[in-house]
């Protein structure tokens, strides 16, 4: 595993200006999708992120408790 690693990583060629180029026109795609879909596309996961906090909250309220 690790001489997999190792090779991987002395394999890599620094990113041309062509892969620079890539990686903005998608990261700009990506912000005009976020841009252009709807908010009753989103509303399922921002509740779901509200359910992850309040499931955070509990667990930290949880373990303040029980400790000594």
């Amino acid at each position: 595993m690790c001489a997999l690693c190792v090779w991987h990583f002395s394999s890599v060629r620094s990113p041309s200006r062509n892969a620079f180029e890539s990686a903005s026109t998608a990261l700009a795609a990506g912000g005009e999708m976020a841009r252009a879909v709807p908010g009753t596309a989103l509303a399922p996961l921002t509740e779901e992120w509200q359910r992850v906090n309040q499931d955070l909250d509990n667990t930290a309220q949880f373990l303040l408790a029980t400790l000594p």
